[in-house]
């Protein structure tokens, strides 16, 4: 004996996520980059916990977001919760922690040079993260780049 079940065409409260997860807008995350929606939510999370405590965050952490944002960049239409994401990563990864981890290298050199006042040329002056973080702002034309690369300048006189 065969036991056949139907739902009536009720819909199920689960019926959305087969279309994808609804977001908060109305919009959805199509099930294929839910993983990577997700994965880069929570990365950001933990770069802006990190700039809020004055934290530089951790060298790979944009690299890895913007692992997952670059499918979510493809998608032929995303959602404005997508769009956002996307958004919030590039302004924090390409504006907010390049200026950190300059600020960073220019506490650390200004620390040098004050216990050091003669010495030249200090190790600190040689500072790849200053280097690559003000790079980053260059070419995104943030308008603290010039300040920064300025303040850095009256620590570690510029490399002729």
């Amino acid at each position: 004996m065969a036991l056949l079940a139907c739902d009536g065409g009720a819909k199920s409260a689960d019926a959305p996520a087969a279309a994808g997860v609804v977001t908060n807008d109305g919009g959805a995350v199509p099930p294929e980059a839910k993983f990577a929606f997700e994965r880069a939510t929570g990365e950001l999370a933990k770069i802006e916990a990190a700039l809020a405590k004055g934290e530089v965050p951790r060298g790979t952490a944009c690299a890895a977001t913007n692992g997952y944002v670059k499918s979510l960049r493809a998608l032929p239409s995303p959602s404005t919760e997508i769009t956002g994401l996307v958004d919030n990563v590039d302004r924090v990864c390409e504006h907010e922690v390049p200026k950190a981890t300059a600020r960073a290298a220019i506490a650390k050199a200004k620390a040098a040079r004050a216990a050091n006042p003669d010495k030249n040329p200090l190790s600190e002056c040689y500072s790849a993260d200053f280097t690559r973080s003000l790079e980053t702002l260059t070419k995104v034309a943030d308008g603290d780049a010039e300040a920064l690369q300025k303040e850095f300048d009256g620590v570690c006189p510029p490399r002729k």
